[in-house]
């Protein structure tokens, strides 16, 4: 919340009779129930971790009326108005669809003179609308989350075997793809991490960045239906060698039958298949990430191509005892300008219950954990459901990011606890430079999972390890498996 302008209104109003003064904004709810909101002027921190709550049964006429007052005793029982102004909330989020919303949830109002006669100043608000989830009532059979307490700390797959990068040296499988999931299972992950988002259509799929480079356009991908979307990666897929090709094309030009070959053809990269791979390439290297960074991800002649997957598809492919860990890829503002993005996704409710509703289908025995680098993500899993644990992913501060909740490891802290989630994610650099700060995380009663770079490199997986993290997301899921493993049992 925002400081109110008050002037000039306020020194014109000011008597220096009062034996006490103080100004005040007062807040109440419209057409919902809530208690009222009294914030002492001036605001000189940030509120944000210590929101206001109300409810209603419809979201239709419900709103805010903000009240600045001036107080005449230290008790507020005596305050005077001096200025108003309201707001609907159904009215402030008009021009977007049923299923779309702005990344802009902060909203501006003008507060006028009692008598309306004068422009006062202006309040500056932001809100979360958070529905109920319309499957609350299915029965899940599993809980626990993918740590193990009391015992060793856990390796995660990152993206499943490692994120494809052009830096790494050694053979890539296409990242968040069935087989990459299947292989760090077999290199010692007892769980792998997975980005999950919606298409166009509402189906959630496989995918990690916003942006759609493979298109050859800043294509965000829940502007792509299904089809669209994995059209993608099929269009990589070897088609077979160009003789067999050549024999399909000369048989229906002359119109008889090609000879049947004994052996099936190889279906390997071919000179055809290397220059369709060679111009999805020229294409990605078109957009402002492929401008900027290095081609990356799930193209064949960079990695193991793979079809993207669903995630329904991977319920019923993977097996049960690989736990699940389930990033919801959703946005924020200050990402969206970073990206140079519309600054508009997905309803976030909307987003939410279709994964949720998947989980709950096919979730069964399955150990799954839920995590977001978005708080307002987190929030409404805390909300919508009990049943699986949720980390708030955050970045320490390593950036800017415009959200004092992600900005550095005692915010995650306080958010995680205000939103009772059950810990945070952290980028390990803090904790390798100075491992007592797991100690500090953990005595707040929270779960500590890092990611990142220095994950990758024994000492530092050594380090954390004896300091008490319960999971490191790795890429080198079989190096960091077998350094753990060669530590003593404490």
């Amino acid at each position: 919340m925002q400081a109110v302008d008050i002037n000039p209104i306020l020194d014109c109003q000011y008597n220096s009779s009062y034996g006490y003064a103080g100004y005040a904004l007062r807040i109440n709810a419209i057409c919902a129930i809530g208690p009222t909101l009294l914030i002492r002027l001036p605001v000189l921190g940030d509120h944000i971790n210590d929101p206001w709550w109300f409810h209603g049964d419809s979201t239709n006429r419900a709103g805010f009326v903000f009240n600045l007052v001036r107080l005449n005793d230290q008790y507020h029982d005596n305050a005077t108005l001096i200025a108003s102004g309201s707001a609907i909330l159904e009215d402030l989020e008009r021009g977007f669809s049923s299923k779309h919303e702005s990344l802009n949830r902060d909203y501006t109002i003008p507060l006028l003179q009692t008598d309306g006669s004068q422009f006062a100043g202006t309040v500056t608000f932001s809100f979360l609308q958070i529905r109920g989830f319309p499957c609350q009532d299915i029965r899940v059979e599993a809980k626990a989350g993918f740590w193990k307490t009391g015992t060793s700390t856990q390796v995660v797959g990152h993206r499943g075997s490692g994120a494809n990068t052009a830096a790494r040296s050694n053979l890539q499988i296409g990242e968040n793809t069935v087989q990459s999931f299947l292989s760090a299972a077999a290199s010692g992950a007892s769980c792998v991490e997975f980005d999950v988002q919606i298409t166009k259509d509402s189906v959630p799929v496989i995918f990690h960045d916003f942006l759609i480079m493979e298109t050859g356009a800043d294509t965000p991908l829940h502007t792509l239906t299904l089809k669209q979307f994995l059209h993608l990666a099929d269009s990589q897929a070897s088609r077979g060698d160009v003789v067999s090709i050549a024999e399909a094309r000369y048989s229906s030009r002359d119109k008889f039958s090609a000879p049947k070959t004994q052996k099936p053809r190889s279906r390997s990269l071919g000179s055809y298949d290397e220059a369709r791979s060679e111009d999805m390439m020229a294409r990605m290297k078109l957009t402002d990430e492929g401008m900027h960074k290095p081609l990356k991800g799930n193209v064949r002649g960079l990695a193991i191509q793979e079809m993207f997957p669903t995630f329904v598809e991977l319920f019923k492919k993977l097996p049960e005892d690989i736990a699940f860990n389930v990033e919801l890829k959703y946005p924020m503002l200050w990402e969206a300008e970073d990206r140079r993005m519309e600054i508009s996704a997905p309803e976030i409710n909307h987003f939410v219950d279709i994964i949720l509703s998947t989980i709950s289908k096919h979730g069964r025995k399955r150990s799954i954990t839920l995590s977001s680098f978005s708080p307002e993500i987190c929030i409404l899993l805390a909300v919508k459901q009990p049943q699986y644990p949720i980390l708030f992913i955050n970045k320490a501060g390593s950036v800017p990011t415009g959200d004092t909740r992600a900005a550095s490891l005692q915010q995650a802290i306080r958010f995680a606890k205000t939103w009772n989630l059950a810990g945070i994610v952290m980028l390990s650099d803090p904790f390798v430079r100075c491992p007592r700060l797991v100690r500090y995380a953990k005595s707040q009663g929270l779960v500590v999972a890092t990611y990142g770079n220095l994950n990758d490199e024994p000492e530092n997986a050594i380090i954390q390890a004896n300091a008490g993290v319960d999971a490191l997301i790795a890429n080198k899921v079989k190096l960091i498996s077998q350094t753990l493993a060669s530590l003593p049992k404490s």
